[in-house]
């Protein structure tokens, strides 16, 4: 073996070490940082259902049966509405014959209503 050899056979085996070395170290964190926990039966069941896509439909369907169903008791319930017009007033000309005197005649009618409506429905 000559010199040249041998110190390629040496940092290859550095170089072996080192990245032998660097895996050691990335797996080995891994497992220091992994930790085990204990789950009863109830727990994982619950951890499942809680992520699981049926279990979002299925609430989402609730949900939306329930508010359909609250919905459906609002309307039957009574109801009772006001509507009020304090003051509507026109102004106008209108025309009138005159029968004792056979002759139209106009006049201003300046008309003045209020009405207010209540309404019930059971």
């Amino acid at each position: 073996m000559t010199g040249r050899n041998r110190i390629e056979i040496e940092s290859t085996g550095k170089i072996k070490l080192l990245v032998f070395s660097f895996y050691l170290l990335v797996f080995s964190s891994f497992n220091i940082s992994a930790q085990s926990i204990e789950l009863t039966l109830n727990q994982t069941i619950e951890i499942a259902t809680a992520g699981s896509l049926q279990a979002f439909k299925a609430k989402n369907l609730y949900l939306s049966s329930y508010w359909e169903f609250r919905s459906f008791k609002a309307s039957r319930l009574p109801t009772i509405s006001f509507q009020f017009s304090p003051m509507q007033y026109t102004n106008s000309i209108t025309q009138r014959y005159d029968y004792g005197e056979n002759i139209p005649e106009f006049a201003y009618a300046s008309p003045k209503t209020s009405s207010t409506l209540v309404d019930l429905d059971i």
